[in-house]
């Protein structure tokens, strides 16, 4: 069995399909993947309202934001006033009972969760966050950069019914829009590999 998978992951490393060698085309792969599982491609599955608020939220904005809407940025929060790292993966594999906080910037929303170890901490980080700590205000400034769409900001305590709303955009988690990331590279890698051999 062993040796199936050293052969498996042989063959993925010489497809290479997730662009390792290339630092600038990293991004692909997860843009591609977070496309397809979009309401963008599954437009009959929305309400009309909510398919012309989709088009007229994605004409409004630049290159870059459409990439953060399909893709959005997670951070981890070490305090109120400390970031600990930004880009996170969107998988539950990126949410630490370490940090306190997370914040998913997703262009239209911006999610703040507050982890057992923030609800738990001695003493507890007020909830929610005061305007004048570090957190809010970056807050501020990524809402001022989209201030034509008005981002809403929800603040969410993990294991509570608003979390939903927050581990609905973890694109990388297997749900009723697709496989999760991992299924969907596995299955191109080995499309690919069919279409070498036949070659």
């Amino acid at each position: 069995e062993t040796g199936e998978e050293d052969e498996e992951d042989q063959e993925q490393q010489e497809t290479d399909i997730s662009f390792s060698k290339e630092r600038q085309m990293q991004a692909i792969p997860r843009l591609v993947f977070a496309l397809i599982k979009s309401s963008l491609l599954r437009p009959d599955e929305l309400p009309s309202d909510a398919r012309a608020h989709l088009h007229s939220l994605y004409a409004a904005m630049g290159p870059d934001h459409i990439v953060q809407g399909l893709y959005p940025t997670l951070s981890s929060w070490k305090s109120l006033e400390i970031e600990n790292e930004r880009g996170l993966l969107l998988s539950k594999a990126s949410l630490s009972e370490d940090m306190p906080i997370y914040v998913l910037d997703a262009v239209s929303a911006v999610l703040v969760l507050y982890t057992n170890n923030a609800l738990n901490s001695d003493p507890k980080l007020p909830y929610p966050p005061p305007h004048t700590c570090a957190l809010r205000k970056q807050i501020k400034a990524s809402r001022a950069e989209l201030a034509q769409l008005s981002p809403r900001v929800l603040f969410i305590r993990i294991g509570t019914p608003e979390f939903v709303h927050f581990e609905s955009h973890l694109v990388e988690e297997a749900n009723l829009a697709g496989p999760s990331f991992k299924s969907f590279i596995e299955s191109v890698a080995k499309d690919v590999r069919v279409i070498i051999q036949e070659e």
